[in-house]
């Protein structure tokens, strides 16, 4: 069993990336722990704002979300020590957001958020840019990928129900109830 040693009161998020290194959102920080026990720590906001959510999708791709921007890219791993201390660096220009709560990525550079107040979900690249979004008919909550599917997961809870779509091109697929 692994055990959590950075600061991790209150956590919103969890992520695991490629090696098995666990990270968690609480607050206004990010921690990351390894399998053996290493921990790298670090504050991402000192006016409150919560972190909400993270997602790992490769060595060096990753999501993160507040209560009102997102960023992405860049490296967070702990393998290399290292760990992003300014998401605004990386904040993603015309992300039509005014909540991100979910997040997730691919490993191969490709990210989505949803926006529980826009109602929205988009797809962007954080490496090169450009954004496709998707006009939600109901209020999004959180988001997963599957990459062996190509498929992302959005929590639908007022509809009590899972709403799936293409990942690559945001087109509806089916419900899950």
């Amino acid at each position: 069993m692994q055990k959590i040693t950075a600061n991790t009161a209150y956590p919103f998020s969890i992520a695991v990336d490629q090696f098995d290194d666990l990270y968690v959102t609480s607050l206004t920080n990010v921690a990351v722990d390894d399998p053996n026990g290493n921990s790298l720590f670090s504050i991402l906001y000192s006016t409150g704002s919560q972190v909400f959510s993270i997602a790992i999708g490769g060595a060096t791709d990753y999501a993160l979300t507040n209560s009102q921007i997102a960023w992405g890219s860049g490296s967070v791993a702990l393998r290399t020590g290292v760990l992003q201390a300014n998401p605004y660096a990386n904040f993603i220009p015309g992300l039509p957001t005014q909540e991100p709560v979910g997040s997730a990525c691919a490993a191969n550079g490709l990210c989505w958020f949803d926006d529980t107040v826009s109602q929205t979900v988009t797809l962007i690249h954080t490496l090169g840019g450009g954004a496709t979004t998707n006009r939600l008919q109901y209020t999004p909550t959180g988001i997963a990928y599957d990459p062996l599917t190509n498929r992302l997961y959005v929590a639908d809870p007022f509809h009590n129900a899972i709403q799936v779509y293409n990942a690559s091109t945001l087109a509806f697929q089916k419900t899950l109830t």
